[in-house]
């Protein structure tokens, strides 16, 4: 060493024996061998100990050490450290890395349970394989009437029932009733105008007073009438009804005849298409019951919740299920997968293609739904059991239109960034990691852009969409 940097080895031996050692150990090769195009001293692994470390310690980007002391530095004016390899802004994280094409898709499950998860980009084998060649169409004679329609749903077998069981109902408390089945479909009628046309009262449709008198109602059925045959309105047999704690108790014993016939009828009715779509529907409902939930989220508080299945394509109601509330135990476990479980059965083994929100979807619901042989397509909740958080690029390093997909097997989960913080994902067992759609979106000077969507988040708004307005149409007359 010459200049400033003498130093005294045997100074230096005393005061750090490992730098000594170190030095002591280099041979005149290896000296000169440094100063031909050998490594750059800064990225020579010194044992030097820990160095005093700075209160506030950021990262530097190559223009703020291009006064970097090293030999190659000086030497080589192009030169420059190795950074951390970041993702441009404007790119979409949904392409696959040189490391992850040269991965081959992974088993479903490792052996703990756990899901593999890889970023190539391959369509599900199960969908790739199944040809789907059903149609939607009316199973029924579709009629002009709407009275013959309705007849076709509502049939005289379950209006007969209701007639036989109002008229039992009365006779149990003492009095007679006489219903005939032409009576009950007037009574019905009026329940239909009542919906149309909603006053605050019954008694208001049958007043002389013009602003509120009803013709149609008042000529099929005098007040009195009506109201006793709502008073003694019946559907099932209450003396047979099993009493809380025994194990065929029903919450919903009074009305299960019409709940099987209509579920019948609404299948029997229609042959939906290949989408369909599963969502809650709240039913308003003023009267004293135990089935009501409250929500206060909701416009209406306190409500029915009904769980409906209806074709994607017209938003036809196909199955539906009244939640009863908590119960125990349970085969399914969760109430979602019940739920799925229950309106899905009559569609098993035909491989349709189930849409649902993220209260019903989670990766093992998912799989046990392909092994019934039906796919599925939801927006996933990211604090789900096996959700590929480490996989997926974290929601800040997205930017709007960027996206970010991984999948196994059978199951793909899709990121996109939308409008907002939150990024959407979505789990799917139809849709492939590489396919891409695009939507409509509006910028902030009023213009409509296009911007590029994973195509499962594209068909999950689509499917989605008309089934959740036709559900939640479903109102309670009385």
């Amino acid at each position: 060493m010459t200049g400033r940097s003498k130093v005294n080895l045997e100074e230096l031996k005393h005061m750090d024996p490992v730098v000594f050692n170190f030095i002591d150990g280099i041979s005149e090769e290896q000296a000169l061998d440094s100063d031909i195009e050998g490594d750059s001293d800064a990225d020579d692994n010194f044992p030097m100990g820990p160095t005093p470390s700075t209160p506030k310690s950021r990262k530097r980007d190559h223009e703020e050490i291009s006064d970097f002391s090293s030999d190659d530095s000086i030497t080589d004016p192009n030169f420059l450290p190795k950074r951390k390899k970041k993702f441009p802004r404007n790119a979409t994280i949904a392409s696959s890395s040189d490391e992850d094409d040269e991965l081959s898709p992974k088993p479903l499950q490792s052996e703990d349970g756990e899901y593999k998860w890889t970023k190539n980009p391959y369509l599900p084998h199960i969908f790739e394989a199944v040809t789907f060649t059903s149609t939607s169409a009316p199973k029924l004679l579709v009629s002009k009437s709407p009275l013959e329609n309705f007849l076709n749903i509502f049939g005289e077998d379950l209006l007969n029932i209701i007639v036989t069981e109002s008229n039992r109902y009365a006779g149990q408390k003492g009095t007679s009733l006489d219903l005939s089945l032409n009576e009950l479909k007037a009574f019905i009628g009026i329940l239909v105008i009542m919906g149309l046309n909603s006053l605050s009262s019954l008694r208001l449709y049958w007043p002389s007073n013009q602003n509120f008198h009803s013709a149609r109602v008042s000529e099929a059925m005098p007040l009195k009438r009506f109201l006793k045959i709502l008073r003694y309105l019946h559907i099932h047999d209450n003396d047979l009804m099993p009493k809380k704690g025994e194990p065929e108790f029903d919450k919903l014993y009074k009305i299960r005849p019409m709940i099987q016939y209509l579920t019948n009828s609404f299948l029997q009715a229609y042959t939906p298409g290949r989408n369909i779509a599963i969502d809650e529907s709240m039913v308003a409902f003023k009267g004293r019951t135990h089935l009501k939930q409250y929500m206060p989220q909701k416009p209406i508080k306190r409500e029915f919740k009904i769980w409906a299945l209806a074709c994607s394509e017209i938003g036809y109601l196909l199955n539906f299920s009244v939640y009863e509330g908590k119960k125990e135990g349970g085969e399914e476990g969760m109430l979602g997968e019940g739920t799925v479980l229950e309106l899905t059965q009559p569609f098993q083994d035909k491989y349709y293609c189930a849409y649902f929100n993220n209260f019903f979807t989670s990766f093992s619901w998912l799989s046990r739904l392909l092994e019934r042989k039906i796919f599925g397509c939801g927006k996933v909740r990211t604090n789900r059991k096996n959700f590929p958080r480490k996989e997926l690029v974290s929601d800040k390093r997205l930017c709007t239109g960027e996206s970010d997909s991984v999948g196994n097997s059978n199951i793909t989960g899709s990121k996109w960034k939308d409008r907002g913080n939150k990024c959407v994902v979505v789990a799917s067992t139809m849709h492939s990691t590489a396919e891409r759609s695009t939507v409509n979106r509006m910028t902030k000077e009023g213009v409509r852009v296009q911007i590029a969507c994973p195509k499962s988040i594209d068909d999950y708004n689509r499917n989605m969409g008309r089934s959740i307005e036709e559900i939640n149409s479903i109102h309670v007359i009385v």
